[in-house]
């Protein structure tokens, strides 16, 4: 490939980058043929193929959320796991208000992590409290979020 064709391809990478973020922020069609000197028709053409891409994406992320919720319903444990969290909460002198069901926790947050907005499969499920138990937060339904293990540990006992 030639120095100039690189190049070439590199503007209209950028270009291509620019219409989608200004797209993405709102902006009109006209808008954005103003601010990057195209014309509308480029820029029309370029925002309906990047709308039918995201499309396309958000369908696939809402069929694999559907079936991370769907695996999550049939998780045995989750009864003890929660009897668990009351018994550390207990431990440090917090609030728990009866049972958790965490299985309704899942339902409400329908498998998606509270922290990143991703869908969490089994495997990588934790339960968050939103207010740590150390700042004074209980083991209740409302303060108990569904949320990846990872997210979940780098959060930490932060609020």
């Amino acid at each position: 490939m030639s120095g100039g064709s690189l190049l070439v391809d590199l503007q209209a990478g950028r270009r291509r980058y620019l219409v989608e973020n200004l797209a993405d922020q709102g902006l009109s069609i006209s808008e954005i043929a103003e601010q990057l000197g195209l014309s509308k028709k480029a820029v029309r053409r370029r925002v309906r193929a990047w709308r039918r891409k995201n499309q396309r994406e958000r369908e696939a992320i809402r069929a694999y959320a559907a079936w991370c919720l769907n695996a999550a319903r049939e998780i045995p444990e989750l009864v003890r796991r929660s009897q668990a969290a009351a018994r550390r909460v207990r431990a440090y002198g917090g609030e728990v208000e009866g049972h958790v069901d965490l299985l309704a926790v899942i339902e409400r947050d329908k498998a998606i992590c509270h922290i990143c907005d991703e869908p969490v499969e089994p495997r990588d499920l934790a339960f968050d409290h939103v207010v740590p138990v150390l700042h004074g937060g209980g083991h209740t339904v409302e303060n108990v979020r569904v949320a990846h293990s990872r997210c979940n540990s780098a959060k930490g006992a932060r609020l």
